[in-house]
């Protein structure tokens, strides 16, 4: 009989490379607290845009979402009239 147990044996990466869950046996509170540490390392490397710019960019949002809701309104209405048109010259 031969030995399957070295064919069937999960080659693991260096610690830097991809991580496979398989490779570690790390507890999921062990894991939640190090997402969250790695989350605030990451929060820390963000650019905040000024206040100026937030406002600025807020303003602009603000704007394309009243114009898209005009235009998406009004050819709502539109369609719904010529189809009332349509469907009064059928009867």
């Amino acid at each position: 009989m031969k030995n399957t147990s070295a064919s069937n044996k999960i080659s693991c990466p260096s610690p830097d490379v991809s991580f496979r869950p398989e490779c570690y046996h790390i507890s999921p509170m062990k894991q939640i607290i190090t997402f969250l540490s790695e989350v605030k390392t990451q929060l820390t490397k963000i650019t905040w845009p000024k206040k100026d710019t937030l406002i600025q960019l807020t303003f602009v949002v603000i704007f394309i979402s009243i114009l898209t809701a005009s235009i998406l309104g009004s050819l709502d209405y539109l369609f719904t009239q010529t189809i009332g048109w349509l469907t009064a010259l059928k009867n």
